[in-house]
């Protein structure tokens, strides 16, 4: 399973963040971010975590000043569901899952990591070593 997130409005409307299983990604306005906007003012410089197990997409706010909403409802934490709309500063994602073999057809890009320059990046298939330890456990692990 993957899960893709289509920019829908914002600073780097357009661009789209592929989670595969077992990855934790981290979005915000710092360079350091797995996913870096820096030209959205209102977003956090570490807004939110996404969380990916062999069965669920998890979402984190880590404490963004403006905060982070699903569906228009504020969250803390909660569980991605397809179609689900992410709100982050004046950005705005659109959820969709995958299957690995859908995914392979559509893309044979390389991963462009995220850089500090005001040019959001596509991540394709980032390899980050940091794995959530704060997301609850819903029991589907």
């Amino acid at each position: 399973m993957i899960c893709v997130l289509d920019i829908l409005q914002g600073p780097a409307a357009g661009k789209r963040i592929h989670l595969r299983e077992h990855q934790c990604m981290e979005i915000g306005r710092t360079a350091s971010a797995d996913f870096s906007i820096p030209s959205d003012s209102h977003l956090s410089r570490r807004h939110f975590l996404l969380d990916s197990t062999t069965t669920t997409v998890r979402i984190r706010d880590v404490g963004s000043s403006n905060g982070t909403f699903v569906n228009d409802h504020r969250i803390t934490v909660a569980e991605l569901k397809d179609g689900d709309t992410i709100r982050a500063g004046i950005s705005t994602f659109q959820v969709t899952f995958r299957d690995e073999s859908d995914h392979l057809e559509e893309s044979n890009s390389e991963l462009v990591p995220s850089s500090s320059n005001d040019e959001p990046t596509d991540l394709l298939d980032i390899k980050t070593t940091r794995r959530s330890v704060d997301f609850p456990n819903y029991g589907g692990e």
